[in-house]
């Protein structure tokens, strides 16, 4: 690709968290190592503190701007002919019309039908069959193709131990079905004499109050709000319990058992997928689990070294760190 020039949107939200932000950065930080001259436009407040250190060039939406504003954001910088770069659909149509975009590359969107514009290359890591929309015109799919950070990257591998001591649980950035509270329940009822670490994500609104109901089932559980001093631990957690989100593929990479949940039905399907391939524990998706599902996972990891160790060996397999080379090959192919 002749032009070097590329515009990423990536917004982070209550409801959707950091997923897009932080993949957009993993993105432009390779494409920068390849001589990409990047740009993130990005919303207010939450995408903003996010890229607060970025040596990118980072473009602010105001906080509640709509579709007028983005247009005259668009207007007043030179990004025609640029390789755009979009993390969801949204304003898509928007970005097509205003910038006449050399390519267009889709990154990780999960409504493929709202797709209404020529796309280039779409790459989806939660996707585990290929889409079909006649705009796209070459996928790739599946968890081969999911962008681990650089700290993660630099990380030790977990070592499966033969007792179960260390649990981490987190439900991502904004755990908008509320459900930290009922697994730690949950968790704490089968484990209580581990160290059990939580992580809250900075876009939960309820977090006060996620904090001080988790006091009451333990006070000696760690609450953290902040994933940079938690990250560089993971390799010692010896199980955790989540979500299907970019933490999952990071502790996936790493090697540690993981017991999954869904909380939308692009999860449901990838984590079932997961499971097939013998890589996490499935335990269901968020509004059928019963504590049954959770208390059985656990006391199968807890009797049974085996079975953490193969969990570990086959996610660590299929999660190897090179996703970001080949996305950023892919674009660059085009």
């Amino acid at each position: 690709m002749s032009n070097k020039q590329v515009l990423i949107q990536a917004d982070a939200t209550n409801e959707y968290g950091l997923g897009m932000v932080s993949s957009a950065n993993s993105i432009a930080e390779e494409l920068a190592t390849r001589n990409y001259e990047v740009t993130i436009i990005t919303n207010a407040p939450l995408g903003e503190k996010y890229f607060k250190n970025s040596l990118h060039n980072i473009v602010i939406k105001p906080e509640g701007s709509g579709k007028e504003q983005l247009s005259e954001i668009l207007d007043k910088n030179s990004f025609n002919e640029c390789l755009l770069l979009l993390t969801s659909a949204v304003d898509s149509e928007l970005y097509f019309n205003k910038l006449n975009p050399s390519k267009i590359v889709l990154i990780k969107e999960s409504f493929i039908d709202n797709i209404k514009i020529p796309i280039d290359l779409f790459i989806s890591s939660i996707q585990v069959k290929e889409p079909k929309n006649v705009n796209l015109k070459k996928s790739l799919v599946g968890p081969k193709y999911h962008f681990i950070k650089k700290a993660i990257l630099k990380s030790p591998k977990a070592v499966i131990k033969k007792h179960i001591g260390s649990v981490l649980l987190t439900m991502g950035g904004a755990d908008n079905k509320e459900i930290t509270l009922a697994l730690m329940s949950m968790l704490y009822a089968v484990l209580e004499d581990c160290q059990h670490t939580v992580l809250l994500g900075t876009c939960n609104k309820r977090v006060g109050f996620t904090e001080k109901r988790l006091l009451g089932i333990s006070d000696d559980i760690e609450i953290n709000r902040n994933v940079k001093r938690v990250e560089h631990r993971y390799p010692k957690f010896d199980l955790a319990l989540g979500k299907g989100g970019v933490t999952s593929y990071e502790l996936m990479y790493l090697g540690v058992p993981q017991i999954l949940i869904s909380t939308n039905e692009n999860q449901r399907s990838l984590l079932e997928y997961l499971q097939k391939e013998g890589v996490i524990c499935y335990a269901g998706h968020w509004n059928e689990i019963k504590e049954d599902n959770i208390v059985n996972a656990v006391n199968a990891f807890m009797n049974s070294i085996e079975l953490r160790q193969s969990l570990s060996a086959k996610s660590k397999e299929l999660i190897d760190g090179l996703g970001i080379q080949r996305i950023a090959d892919a674009i660059e192919s085009l």
